[in-house]
């Protein structure tokens, strides 16, 4: 997915994956976190049955989204909860998710001869690897020896 900036990314992050999702029950107001259990929950307890269109509508009908409060949210890439701000969690994600697209990126090495080639991460056994002598970035840092210094 793309979005043209960094503020539409930042909506789509907390609309989209820092919501708790529940659906509620039209009768006794219970919050249930998956459709099916909801589902469930209306015919045993309500003999209400739903199916085919009308299941999609009423489980539409039933969903409720609510905001996670940001201050305690860890970040899904290093597990860190980054702080009570949505900009500082946005900021601590942001660096990650840009770390991670340089990796993508081809790299220009110069081999013994002075000759200069290019290099994908294809040339990695793994994408961490760092001691084979092609892959000297770390997504979480820029050098091997940046990811295990003592902070």
């Amino acid at each position: 997915m793309q979005f043209k900036n960094r503020s539409l990314w930042a909506d789509h992050e907390f609309t989209e994956h820092r919501i708790e999702k529940t659906w509620v029950c039209p009768q006794c107001h219970i919050e249930f976190p998956r459709p099916e259990n909801w589902a469930q929950h209306v015919q045993n307890s309500h003999g209400i049955v739903f199916s085919g269109p009308k299941l999609q509508i009423a489980i539409a009908t039933a969903y409720k989204r609510k905001e996670k409060p940001v201050e305690h949210e860890k970040c899904f890439l290093c597990n860190k909860i980054t702080g009570k701000s949505r900009r500082g969690f946005i900021k601590h994600v942001g660096q990650h998710m840009e770390e991670i697209a340089l990796m993508a990126l081809p790299r220009e090495i110069e081999d013994d001869s002075g000759e200069v080639s290019e290099t994908t991460n294809e040339d990695c056994d793994h994408p961490l690897d760092l001691n084979d002598g092609n892959c000297t970035v770390s997504p979480f840092g820029d050098s091997q020896a940046d990811m295990f210094s003592a902070s």
